[in-house]
């Protein structure tokens, strides 16, 4: 199984940021991103998620066989809270899942 680069879709507002640097900045930004779509490793803070994820550690409490509450570690609340408080950061995880989604069928196929 060979690993394929990424498949990299801007966002509308990452393409009107992108727009507002000037042209020779556009264009390293851009080979920045088409370095990191071919290896996301090489990034200093970025690394392989292992079977653990945010929210994986939860307890469910039930009334009558109904959940009715979860209860999660504290340290994930935290990050939840600060994830859902900030847009840029909420869109930055949800393009981080959507490149897990696509990995997964990569490597599915």
């Amino acid at each position: 199984m060979t690993a394929r680069p990424y498949a990299v879709q801007f966002t509308e507002t990452a393409l009107k940021n992108l727009k507002r640097c000037p042209g020779n900045d556009q264009r390293l930004i851009l080979a920045r991103i088409e370095q990191l779509a071919a290896d996301p490793l090489i990034m200093a803070n970025v690394g392989l998620i292992g079977d653990e994820t945010m929210l994986d550690q939860v307890q469910v409490i039930k009334e009558n066989d109904q959940a009715k509450f979860a209860v999660i570690p504290f340290d994930d609340y935290l990050e939840v809270k600060e994830l859902l408080g900030d847009e840029e950061k909420l869109a930055d995880y949800l393009d981080y899942l959507h490149m897990q989604t696509v990995k997964k069928s990569f490597l599915n196929d």
